[in-house]
C-alpha cells in the first residue's frame, strides 16, 4: 500500500470519523469521481477525521500533500473495468468497523459494493453515492444482471443513497430501491474558481470536449456526427482532452474520414488547468450515452460557456433550458447542434448567461459540502454513533 505523508492516527481529534472509499481518485486519474472524492473529502477535514481509501492505478506515487489521510492501494488487475485490489479489500475488511460512518462511491464497481457489505456487516452506518446508474463500458447482459444484483442485495444495506438528480433517484427506484432511503444530493462546484469569461463567438467556432475516453461519453458518435458536418467545415474546431481505451479507435476513425481538419486530440490537463482550457474555447459538447451529473459541464455552465448535451434525462432536468439538447447517441442530431450553435452564434451569448445563474441557484460548492455535512451528521445522530477512537492499521 502506498501510504501519505499523513501517518495513521488516533481517531479522535474531530468530532466523528468517515472513511471514503473509492474506485478512483485524482490525480490518479483525472475527472469524474477521482476528482469528486479528492475535493469533497478535502473540503470535510475540518468536520470529520476523514480517510480516503483507493485504488491507485498509475506508475506515479499517490499525493504526499492532501489534508486528508489517503489509504492507497497499487492496483494492476481491471476486470470490465473495475480496479481490484486484494490488499485493500483485506484492510477493508480489517479497519472499516473503526470509523464512525461509510461513504462508498458508485454501486458500478466492486469495491464500492464490497465496503457497502462490509460497513453494514460491521454495523457501521454507510452512505453510497450513485455516480451513474449504468456503463457502457461493460457487456450488457452482465450489466442487467450486476443492477438487478446491486439494486436487490446491496442498495438496501445502504442507510441512504445519495443521487445528483431526481432522474436518476427515479431510476433507482424503478429498478427496485426503496424510495425512501434515495436522497437528491446535487454536486458543486467553485464558483470562484469558474467565474464568468468574456467569449465573442468569432472565427472558427471552438468546440471542446474534457474527460476519460470511454465507450459511455459517446465520441463515437460525436465523430460520426461530424463526418455528415462537411458543410460547415473550416468553420468549426473540435478539441479532445483526455485519454483512454477508446483513444485509438477514434484517432484511426478521424483519419480514414480525413476530419484531422476538424478535430484534434490533446493529452489529460490538470484540474488547475480546467479553466483556462475552458476559457481558451467556446462551446462544451457533450454527447454521453449515460451519465450522473458530470462536474465538467456545471464549471463550463458557470464560466458562462454554452453547452450542447444529450439529452438524458438527468441532464436536462439539471440543466433546464441552459443548453442545446440532442437524442443520445445520435449522429444526426448531433450535426444538427453543432450547425445550429455555428449558425447562431449571437444566440449562445444568451445561453451561457443563463447557465451561469442556473449554476449559482442550483450548483454551489459551498451549498454542497454543507449539504453533504448536514446529511451525515443527521445520520450519524439517528444511529446514536459515537466518536470511535480506536487507531486503525496500516496493511
Amino acid at each position: 500500500m502506498i501510504k501519505a505523508a499523513t501517518s495513521d492516527r488516533l481517531l479522535m481529534n474531530k468530532n466523528h470519523s468517515l472513511l471514503e472509499v473509492t474506485p478512483h481518485l485524482y490525480p490518479d486519474v483525472v475527472g469524474g469521481i477521482g476528482l469528486n472524492v479528492d475535493s469533497l473529502a478535502t473540503a470535510l477535514v475540518g468536520d470529520f477525521d476523514t480517510t480516503v481509501a483507493a485504488n491507485w492505478m498509475g506508475p506515479t506515487s499517490a499525493p504526499t500533500d492532501r489534508e486528508y489521510d489517503l489509504k492507497a492501494f497499487p492496483t494492476r488487475l481491471v476486470v470490465f473495468g473495475n480496479p481490484i485490489s486484494i490488499r485493500m479489500v483485506a484492510w477493508l475488511m480489517k479497519n472499516i468497523q473503526r470509523f464512525d460512518l461509510v461513504h462508498s462511491h458508485s454501486h458500478l464497481f466492486l469495491t464500492s459494493t464490497i465496503a457497502v457489505f462490509l460497513a453494514k456487516l460491521k454495523q457501521t452506518p454507510v452512505v453510497l453515492t450513485s455516480h451513474g446508474l449504468i456503463s457502457f463500458s461493460q457487456p450488457v447482459l452482465l450489466q442487467r444482471l450486476w443492477i438487478r444484483f446491486v439494486s436487490s442485495i446491496i442498495l438496501p444495506m445502504c442507510d441512504q443513497v445519495l443521487c445528483f438528480s431526481d432522474a436518476d433517484a427515479n431510476q433507482l427506484a424503478t429498478a427496485g430501491v426503496d424510495r425512501a432511503r434515495v436522497v437528491v444530493a446535487p454536486n458543486g462546484i467553485d464558483l470562484a474558481l469558474f467565474g464568468p469569461t468574456s467569449r465573442n463567438f468569432s472565427g472558427r467556432l471552438k468546440i471542446v470536449w474534457l474527460g476519460r475516453i470511454v465507450k459511455d461519453k459517446g465520441l463515437q458518435h460525436l465523430l460520426q456526427g461530424l463526418a455528415q458536418a462537411t458543410d460547415i467545415e473550416g468553420r468549426i474546431d473540435v478539441t479532445i482532452f483526455g485519454e483512454g481505451p477508446l483513444e485509438t479507435q477514434l484517432r484511426e476513425f478521424v483519419e480514414r474520414k480525413q476530419l484531422g481538419d476538424i478535430v484534434t486530440f490533446q493529452r489529460p490537463v490538470s484540474y488547475r488547468d480546467v479553466p483556462n482550457v475552458l476559457a481558451s474555447h467556446d462551446v462544451l459538447i457533450l454527447p454521453s450515452l449515460t451519465e450522473g451529473l458530470p462536474r465538467v459541464a456545471i464549471e463550463a455552465l458557470a464560466t458562462e460557456m454554452p453547452l450542447l448535451s444529450s439529452a438524458l434525462p438527468q441532464l436536462t432536468t439539471s440543466f433546464e433550458d441552459c443548453a442545446v439538447y440532442f437524442p443520445p447517441g445520435d449522429a444526426d442530431g448531433i450535426a444538427g447542434a453543432i450547425r445550429w450553435a455555428e449558425a447562431n452564434r449571437a444566440k449562445l451569448k444568451e445561453l451561457g448567461a443563463r447557465g451561469r445563474r442556473l449554476v449559482e441557484r442550483k450548483f454551489a460548492w459551498d451549498n454542497m459540502v454543507q449539504n453533504r455535512k448536514q446529511l451525515f451528521l443527521n445520520l450519524l445522530e439517528r444511529k446514536g454513533t459515537r466518536n470511535r477512537d480506536a487507531k486503525f492499521g496500516t496493511q
